[in-house]
C-alpha cells in the first residue's frame, strides 16, 4: 500500500545500473509510476548495511517543497 495513507514527503532516485553494479536486482512496484522494489539482499546484516550505505551514497534525495 503506497504511503500507507501518508503523505509522501521525500523520494530517493537511483540507477538500475547502479543498482545491478552491486550485485542486486530491481523488480517494477507501481504505483506511483516508476517505482521498484531493489531485491537480492544478504541475509547477512553487515553485508546488507554496507550495500545500503552504498545505495545511498549513489542515490539522489529529493524533498517535496
Amino acid at each position: 500500500e503506497p504511503g500507507r495513507g501518508r503523505p509522501i514527503l521525500a523520494r530517493a532516485d537511483i540507477s538500475v545500473r547502479t543498482v545491478m553494479g552491486l550485485r542486486l536486482g530491481v523488480e517494477p512496484s507501481e504505483p506511483p509510476p516508476r517505482h521498484a522494489n531493489i531485491v537480492g539482499w544478504p541475509v547477512e546484516k553487515s553485508a546488507k548495511m554496507s550495500l545500503a550505505q552504498q545505495l545511498a551514497a549513489e542515490s539522489k534525495f529529493e524533498q517535496r517543497p
